[in-house]
């Protein structure tokens, strides 16, 4: 099950930015201007939302699975993993024809209008973590 190893940098990368970027402190600090300490402590992750791409073979419902595993006792413990799955997009280096491996084309290895071999992945290989939603508690 790849999807732990997924599971486990998504909630690292989470983790780590809440820690980065505590919640604020009401107020500022006594006789200044800066704003007081905050503490990460304050923050609760209520969502992550990554991308990743088809040619990953990632399956959904497992790598739901997987993060509950990894976030058990932390700040995400209940956060929503939303899992877009970018489709696998290929383009010809040559005549920048777009070709869609589920439409008629199907996978090739020639360019269907051009014949050119020089054919690009230019999505589906992808894994972005996109954003992590956060309260204040």
């Amino acid at each position: 099950m790849h999807e732990m190893s997924y599971a486990v940098r998504i909630a690292d990368i989470a983790l780590r930015a809440a820690n980065e970027n505590p919640a604020p402190a009401e107020g500022f600090a006594a006789g200044t201007s800066a704003p007081a300490e905050a503490s990460a402590a304050s923050l609760r992750i209520l969502a992550v939302r990554v991308s990743c791409g088809e040619m990953l073979a990632i399956v959904p419902a497992l790598l739901e699975t997987a993060f509950r595993e990894c976030v058990k006792g932390t700040i995400a413990e209940h956060a929503k993993l939303v899992v877009k799955t970018m489709p696998v997009l290929i383009r010809c280096a040559s005549c920048g024809r777009e070709i869609d491996p589920h439409g008629p084309d199907g996978y090739v290895a020639r360019c269907p209008d051009c014949g050119s071999a020089a054919l690009r992945i230019e999505h589906g290989r992808e894994f972005v973590v996109n954003d992590i939603e956060t309260e204040i508690i």
